[in-house]
């Protein structure tokens, strides 16, 4: 199996997803440096809502989530 084969939820390479990635890729960051920083910026900023429930699955797809921001 190729676990890091881009999926509908996983769709690593929409353009919402490059636009996050694009400021990381300018800087002189080691690649353990820039894994903590996306970390932090996919953590900190987007809040969960225990609350909220949504049968589309558009809505839990990693482009979708990146608008929010």
């Amino acid at each position: 199996m190729n676990f890091l084969k881009e999926t509908y939820y996983f769709d690593f390479n929409s353009p919402e997803i490059q636009e996050l990635l694009s400021e990381y890729k300018k800087e002189q960051l080691t690649k353990k440096e820039i894994a903590k920083a996306l970390y932090l910026e996919v953590r900190d900023p987007w809040c969960y809502d225990p609350y909220y429930f949504s049968f589309s699955k558009e809505k839990y797809k990693a482009s979708t989530i990146a608008k929010k921001n």
